[in-house]
């Protein structure tokens, strides 16, 4: 008898230690020499804030191979999504529009050729008149704004953190309180910081699903009241995002709906050398426009360059002229309106009708007009139509035909997991093609019982 083969089946056999990381169990160490086992998945959940491999901060997803950054500094996930959040804070400076796709959701990216991408995004647009957020979607590069809210950013002000939010067909922004110049989150999550509030809420079915993220850096002109003004060392930067799940999110309350024309806008290019150049266009609506100047406060720095060209002659016409960012007033419009406007397009991106489907809602700056007398002046521009809300939603099931009565209302009639649920489900596999691993989530069934703002 071989006393070691039999001192061997009655050894013990040793006790698996569980390998963390945090809290995380990664892997299992049984003791015996390059014998530890370790799950690179469960490493890769450990290793990023939000406890999975979809989710975290882009440089945690970039570090693991979950993120890619090209030569362009564009930074997307490598895996597609549907129903996700990229959260971003982005650096404004002084006087300056980004006019440029910044944040993106649900993006089709060629490399080689960024004009012929499809995708939603938003930017900050400083240089526009109390019209400073805007949503977009590029198809087959073919831009269409289809939001905007009222107000006006102060890029003197530090960073704004933006959250751009997509559920199925409706697209949303959110923006945070958050007042500080160039920093990130080192201990905060976004639903740790207070001031959220919903700007943006669109219904659009052109993208189904797509890569998220963001370019880190971009030089973009500003355009004041002649022509665009451009400083080459004009920047703003994204320092990091964090890919989350969509939040359960309350919906605007629309005032009013309008049937309004589709218009052609300018889209202003900077190049290299800072030529301003109007090569695209873009597809919108046209708001009623009462240009006014009110006075703003400008940071010490800019007061005294204000104070020392007032001491030296120059007038206050010369340095909105030549140097806008120290001129103590801001451009505004009194008119402006926060809305959000259904203008389904064909896979070319080009309108499929002649007309957009316009929401209406309330905005907050205490200089523009009263909002009744805002709606009036839509109201009586040409082309325009007032709408109820039940014809609204006709209306809209019959512009875009891969919408469901759920994309605008809420099913009130049955329980998760539901009649209405399936019968979305079905729709979206079946009619819009969607894959079935995006329309069969716990995300879509909440999204069936929740409203959209219609």
């Amino acid at each position: 008898m071989d006393i070691r083969k039999l001192m061997r089946i009655f050894r013990p056999k040793p006790k698996l230690r569980p390998v963390k990381v945090g809290d995380a169990i990664v892997g299992y160490d049984d003791g015996l020499p390059n014998t530890i086992n370790i799950d690179k998945a469960s490493l890769r959940k450990a290793l990023t804030s939000y406890g999975t491999e979809d989710y975290g901060f882009f440089t945690e997803l970039w570090a693991l191979g979950l993120a890619s950054i090209d030569g362009d500094q564009r930074v997307f996930t490598r895996k597609v999504h549907a129903d996700r959040s990229i959260f971003v804070n982005m650096g404004n400076v002084g006087g300056v529009s980004t006019g440029g796709a910044y944040v993106q959701a649900r993006s089709h990216l060629v490399w080689y050729s960024p004009r012929e991408a499809t995708y939603y995004w938003c930017c900050v647009e400083t240089a526009r008149a109390t019209d400073d957020l805007g949503l977009y979607k590029t198809v087959n590069g073919s831009v269409t704004r289809l939001a905007g809210w009222a107000t006006d950013i102060d890029p003197d002000k530090g960073t704004t953190l933006l959250d751009l939010c997509t559920k199925a067909t409706t697209i949303e922004v959110w923006t945070y309180d958050w007042n500080v110049t160039y920093d990130w989150l080192p201990d905060k999550r976004p639903n740790e910081i207070s001031g959220s509030n919903l700007r943006i809420q669109v219904t659009d079915s052109s993208i189904a699903e797509g890569l998220f993220g963001y370019l880190t850096w971009g030089m973009r002109y500003g355009q004041f009241t002649s022509g665009i003004s451009y400083w080459p060392n004009a920047w703003n930067v994204i320092d990091t995002g964090i890919l989350r799940p969509p939040s359960a999110s309350p919906s605007l309350k629309p005032l009013a709906y309008f049937e309004v024309p589709v218009e052609f806008f300018d889209l202003p290019e900077v190049d290299d050398e800072g030529n301003v150049n109007i090569t695209r266009q873009y597809y919108g609506v046209k708001l009623p426009s009462e240009i006014a100047y009110v006075k703003r406060t400008l940071p010490p720095f800019l007061k005294r360059k204000y104070e020392i060209l007032k001491a030296r002659g120059w007038k206050d016409e010369e340095i909105r002229a030549l140097m806008p960012e120290a001129y103590p007033y801001m451009k505004v419009n009194k008119l402006a309106l926060s809305y959000s406007a259904l203008i389904p397009t064909d896979n070319k991106g080009k309108p499929k009708d002649a007309v957009a489907l316009l929401r209406v809602y309330e905005s907050s700056p205490s200089y523009l007009h009263s909002i009744e007398r805002r709606v009036q002046a839509l109201k009586e521009m040409r082309g325009v139509r007032r709408l109820s809300r039940e014809e609204a939603i006709r209306t809209a099931l019959k512009m875009d035909d891969k919408l469901h009565i759920h994309d605008l209302v809420p099913c009130t009639k049955h329980e998760l997991g539901g009649k209405c649920f399936k019968e979305y489900r079905e729709w979206r596999i079946g009619s819009v093609g969607e894959k079935e691993e995006f329309a069969d989530t716990d995300i879509r069934k909440r999204y069936v019982k929740t409203a959209k703002g219609w």
